[in-house]
């Protein structure tokens, strides 16, 4: 009597099998890596934008809430020296009944001290200065804007009779600001500001121009 002899039908697989595998997901992955780098190129600069958008529309809630609360006589606007002027980077102001200089709004250039590098700026608004180091709304991305082919402060209050005028950019910086050159903050020596910026929110201008008056009700 013959007994069937049972073969194994798996084999192992050739050398050249293995290669040709081993090519093709090398291939699959390049490709694969392409398309998400592909995707994120555009998609960054989408969600950016719609990042300054956000903070723009707060910018302008909290400030045209604060400074409509004011008394007329209390607003002071500030210089980078800290004199009192026409126009500044920042602008003190007290609700009817509070002692002036009690809320603060200002525009803080970070730690390079550079208002035009958005991405370490923020704007704060401090609604008792009698609390050391404490700020109750902090907005980031937020830069001197271009007017009239020069680089404008934020505030601008010229007498009691008319508004607090304010502009403000949110986002990548424009005009001369847009072709400084600064120190990239994760080290390698200066660079563009316009290159930085690209780095942290991709290529092209994204962000928002704000210019808004606002008049005290006090």
């Amino acid at each position: 009597m013959k007994f069937p002899v049972l073969r194994n039908s798996r084999r192992a697989m050739t050398l050249v099998e293995v290669v040709t595998a081993g090519a093709l997901s090398v291939i699959v992955s390049a490709s694969l890596l392409g398309l998400i780098i592909m995707a994120q190129r555009t998609l960054k600069p989408e969600f950016s934008q719609q990042m300054h958008t956000k903070y723009a529309k707060t910018a302008v809630e909290q400030i045209s809430n604060a400074i409509r609360g004011a008394s007329v006589s209390s607003i002071q606007v500030y210089n980078d020296a800290g004199a009192i002027a026409t126009t500044g980077n920042r602008v003190d102001f007290a609700n009817p009944g509070e002692a002036n200089g009690r809320r603060r709004i200002r525009l803080n250039n970070g730690a390079d001290n550079n208002a035009a590098t958005p991405w370490d700026n923020t704007l704060t608004i401090d609604f008792d200065t009698s609390t050391a180091s404490t700020v109750d709304v902090t907005i980031p991305w937020v830069t001197q804007t271009t007017f009239n082919n020069a680089i404008a402060p934020l505030f601008t209050w010229t007498n009691a009779f008319n508004p607090l005028s304010v502009r403000l950019r949110v986002g990548d910086p424009t005009g001369n600001n847009t072709s400084a050159t600064v120190v990239n903050p994760d080290g390698g020596g200066n660079y563009n500001n316009a290159a930085l910026c690209d780095a942290r929110t991709g290529r092209g201008l994204q962000g928002v121009d704000v210019t808004i008056s606002v008049a005290p009700r006090n």
